[in-house]
């Protein structure tokens, strides 16, 4: 079985290693210009894929049909290639995010999300607010209704997620926010960005996306396998990824 991620830029993926823990099948990264998506997703002899920036949404044309899942965030982030070569678009972000969530000790039912970026990514995790009951989901994006600018509206925000790439520099400061009961950061590499050092410094509870890209692959894998694991798999792909001598 040939799996793989498909992306653009995504030499320091993580993604092998952790689908090495998950399946004895072969897992290869597929970093594609724009301009090769067309052909490569006709013609690849893939079995199972993982899709990432900027591909989410670029990927969905070519799925014979969508998930309720994937459908429901307008985004596919898992392609599966039938027996007759058909492909079907799943999305394991969503159901990966939830995950994060109680790995962190958080529910998003009657909080006020701020949602950084505008991409596929950002569309997962305003579904995921929406589902559990959000009270209010605001959308930060440089040329959306509420830029960066324009922020002081909302900093009664309680949880924030930035889910831009934006990892070398700060979007937003956070000593405008007083309500703060969360803040993620989708970004893995590196761990630590300047927007979790702003949380750990006001004492904030906050998480990298490192528990995202963990059981988002668990979910993928087991749709790859046909398999239902216990999530517990999840917390040993994490310890095995955040122990020392895994190496960065």
């Amino acid at each position: 079985m040939l799996c793989g991620l498909l992306g653009h830029g995504i030499a320091y993926s993580l993604s092998p290693r952790v689908h090495a823990l998950l399946g004895d099948y072969d897992y290869e990264l597929f970093d594609l210009p724009p301009e090769e998506l067309r052909d490569f997703m006709a013609d690849a002899p893939f079995d199972g894929l993982n899709v990432t920036i900027p591909y989410k949404q670029a990927v969905m044309p070519y799925c014979s049909d969508l998930s309720m899942v994937a459908a429901f965030c307008n985004s596919v982030n898992t392609v599966l290639r039938d027996g007759d070569g058909y492909l079907h678009g799943h999305n394991t972000d969503l159901p990966g995010f939830l995950w994060l969530l109680t790995h962190l000790g958080q529910s998003l039912r009657g909080q006020k999300v701020m949602i950084l970026g505008s991409g596929a990514t950002a569309n997962t995790v305003a579904a995921a607010a929406q589902h559990q009951g959000a009270a209010d989901i605001v959308a930060v994006s440089r040329r959306g209704p509420v830029s960066y600018h324009d922020l002081s509206a909302h900093y009664d925000s309680t949880v924030i997620v930035n889910t831009t790439p934006v990892s070398d520099r700060r979007l937003l400061e956070l000593n405008h926010f007083s309500c703060l009961n969360a803040v993620i950061d989708v970004i893995y590499a590196p761990a630590q960005t300047p927007l979790l050092d702003d949380a750990h410094a006001r004492g904030i509870p906050y998480s990298n996306g490192l528990p995202l890209l963990a059981a988002q692959a668990k979910y993928a894998s087991d749709l790859f396998l046909g398999l239902t694991r216990d999530d517990a798999v999840i917390e040993e792909i994490l310890a095995s990824l955040r122990s020392p001598a895994a190496g960065a």
